[in-house]
This record gives C-alpha cells, structure tokens and sequence, in this order.
C-alpha cells in the first residue's frame, strides 16, 4: 500500500499529465498503479506492450491530455518493463 500511495502521491505532484489523464489511475479498480507497486515490491519486471515498452516522461509543464502509461511511470519508481517480444527472445522462444 505504501507504494501504491507513492506512485499516487507522484503522479499527483508530477505536473506532467492533465488531471483527467491522473484520474484515469485514480480509480481504485485501474490496475496499472498496482501493478507498479507490485512488481517494486517484488523486484518483478513487467511484460507490457504499453507505450511500446520505452515511454518517456512528458516534459514538466507540457501536460499529456493521455493517462500516464505503465512504462513511463514504472521507469520513475526503478521497475524494469519488456515488451512481449523482449520477454519472447528472452525465453528463447518467437511467434
């Protein structure tokens, strides 16, 4: 829960997202906020093809009408993130 409230707390003070796209996580049903805080918790990495796996942070002042995405805020709190494929060359196995 400290995690979570963490990442809560960040996206909040990040200025980086418009409050619509913060809102968006604010649901306590939205899993992506806890799965970050999961897999920090764990020292997992996560398998996402959310933002194509290299999102970046929008500039501070330039909000993103979009939600934030898992990448992005992940990298922020030192989680690892693969794409699927990543994760498929890793197990040495292809589509």
């Amino acid at each position: 829960m400290a995690v979570y409230s963490d990442i809560m707390d960040w996206l909040g003070d990040s200025e980086r997202w418009s409050p619509a796209g913060i809102s968006t996580w604010q649901d306590p049903d939205k899993a992506d906020p806890w799965l970050i805080a999961t897999a920090k918790v764990n020292q997992q990495t996560i398998v996402t093809m959310d933002g194509n796996g290299r999102a970046t942070l929008p500039e501070i002042g330039s909000l993103s009408k979009r939600e934030p995405k898992i990448n992005a805020v992940a990298n922020q709190f030192d989680v690892q993130t693969i794409t699927l494929y990543e994760l498929l060359d890793v197990l040495n196995l292809s589509l």
